[in-house]
């Protein structure tokens, strides 16, 4: 008996969702002639399935997916965890690819790529993952993602001025009278002016005749 994993289904061409994955399922992988596996769940695979994927010779990328409030907010690991997906996802050599995601912000994030209102992606979203996250659809609404060409990458890196000396930011003194309004510091407002800068990620493309067919739609 096949048992197609929770909230299976094709998301494009070559490209598999489900929510988690059991030994239950390892019949209906089969049918399915994987290549690569996107893993952005905590929970590793059981032993079975972690067998399974090796005997089949199936590539498996794990992507953590688990926060630190210590060092990083939700939507910055959001960004990360994202980006890292998107580049094995465009990449035609790991097609066909299961991805196992719990959150369901990937396939969120690709219909961003493809275009999509977030009218739909959030109803399709909705009824792919059940029990909604307001931390997610809020993340999946203002994040952009901004593809860009490998050469570009490069540009940026070289005209960034790799190797030379960065001088430190200025310090500002504050002084103030009692009298006076707070200031706030510089440092302060370097800070907040990143955040509010920072919802678009940008992701690398790979080589042009590497690139799954979903990215040229």
């Amino acid at each position: 008996m096949l048992v197609p994993p929770d909230n299976y289904g094709m998301v494009e061409p070559g490209i598999y969702r489900c929510s988690s994955l059991s030994s239950l399922n390892i019949g209906f992988l089969a049918t399915l002639s994987l290549r690569c596996l996107l893993w952005v769940d905590r929970e590793r695979p059981d032993r079975q399935v972690d067998n399974y994927l090796k005997k089949q010779r199936i590539v498996v990328h794990y992507i953590n997916n688990e926060s630190d409030s210590d060092s990083k907010d939700q939507f910055e690991l959001y960004g990360v965890m994202g980006a890292r997906s998107l580049e094995v996802l465009m990449d035609v050599r790991n097609e066909d690819c299961l991805i196992v995601d719990p959150s369901g912000i990937i396939v969120g994030l690709m219909r961003k790529v493809l275009g999509w209102c977030y009218s739909s992606i959030s109803n399709e979203y909705r009824l792919m993952v059940g029990k909604a996250n307001y931390n997610v659809e809020t993340y999946l609404e203002v994040m952009e993602v901004k593809l860009v060409e490998p050469e570009e990458s490069l540009e940026n890196i070289t005209e960034s001025g790799v190797g030379q000396q960065i001088p430190a930011p200025k310090q500002t003194q504050i002084n103030q009278s009692p009298s006076s309004s707070p200031q706030i510091p510089d440092s302060l407002l370097r800070r907040s002016h990143r955040k509010k800068h920072n919802r678009a990620r940008h992701v690398t493309l790979p080589p042009r005749h590497l690139r799954a067919s979903w990215t040229r739609m």
